[in-house]
């Protein structure tokens, strides 16, 4: 009968080479992993039921991508992954042409799972503004054309400044509706207007405390500028008057090159509040109240119910500002 190490009095050696073969398997799938999760990369990974082969396409509209790209679908699943340095916002085209808006961030992976058969539902996760618009698209699925767009309207109003309003206004715009179709006697909701990179201020608030003028208009549509003396002049009369007078004017530009835009304040002295988000006829707030035309001016009450806007100046704007300022 053979004795154990113990029985002779020998210490036995612990198994070095299966603990040591662990830890450096643990180390080597953690490294893996590591390396997986690409910092300056977005994924989107989906799970489509009742669809076996197909090919998707995806486009961006900020510069996510800079042309459309195709997502392969085999046995109804996909991964699809693209370099991203910043937020981004893709549309993702099903074969019936329908379209998925996926908000995208660098190093991060947006989950799609649904049924081909209703691509309506498909639900979006992953990332906050994913899932916030798959819960209000959700539960909305079944709303009449009317409620939904009342529903998309009362969502901006409350979240103005998030990406996801962004889409909502471009939506609502597309079905030529805009966020209002202004007219005399509406009134505006508070409006937050973040920084542009050009001035380092903060967020513009606009809400109710003074009369508002705001004018849209672009350096490459000379004529939208044309009118700058006599809003200057008006911003230096309104200057010590007290605020239900005093009328702010803000003026928000569609240009898309800095130069053309601050060379343009400085020739035509735009001293008062302004901002230019290089987005054009995308800027939020220029599809947020439908603006088709330059120049074009909004001027409201200190309680912001608009009392004069157009195209035109002296015939639309002049007369109004005139009785705020001398009541």
């Amino acid at each position: 009968m053979s004795s154990s190490p113990s029985d002779r009095g020998l210490t036995p050696k612990p198994r070095t080479d299966r603990q040591g073969g662990g830890s450096f398997f643990c180390i080597l799938l953690l490294f893996l992993l590591c390396a997986c999760s690409d910092p300056y990369a977005f994924r989107i990974k989906g799970e489509i039921d009742h669809l076996q082969q197909a090919d998707f396409l995806v486009y961006s509209l900020d510069g996510g991508l800079n042309a459309i790209d195709t997502i392969h679908v085999v046995d109804g699943t996909f991964d699809w992954s693209t370099p991203l340095g910043e937020e981004a916002t893709f549309f993702v085209v099903f074969p019936n042409l329908s379209e998925q808006v996926v908000f995208a961030q660098p190093g991060k992976v947006a989950r799609m799972k649904g049924d081909a058969n209703e691509l309506r539902a498909i639900q979006v996760t992953g990332t906050e503004d994913n899932e916030t618009l798959t819960t209000f698209r959700l539960e909305h699925l079944n709303d009449a054309p009317r409620q939904l767009q009342e529903a998309m309207k009362t969502f901006i109003e409350e979240n103005p400044e998030s990406r996801i309003s962004t889409h909502l206004r471009r939506q609502l715009s597309l079905q030529g509706i805009g966020l209002s179709n202004l007219k005399k006697g509406d009134k505006l909701p508070s409006i937050m207007l973040p920084p542009d990179g050009f001035t380092g201020e903060d967020t513009l608030r606009l809400k109710p405390e003074r009369p508002l003028l705001l004018i849209f208009w672009a350096s490459w549509k000379r004529e939208s500028t044309n009118n700058f003396f006599d809003i200057l002049r008006l911003h230096h009369q309104v200057a010590d008057l007290p605020a239900p007078r005093k009328i702010r004017p803000v003026a928000i530009s569609l240009d898309v090159n800095p130069e053309d835009y601050t060379s343009t304040c400085r020739y035509d002295s735009v001293v008062w509040e302004s901002r230019c988000y290089r987005q054009s006829w995308s800027t939020p707030i220029v599809e947020q109240f439908n603006i088709r035309e330059l120049p074009y001016f909004i001027l409201t009450d200190d309680s912001l119910r608009v009392v004069a806007l157009g195209t035109d100046w002296k015939e639309d704007i002049q007369q109004a500002a005139f009785k705020i300022v001398h009541p």
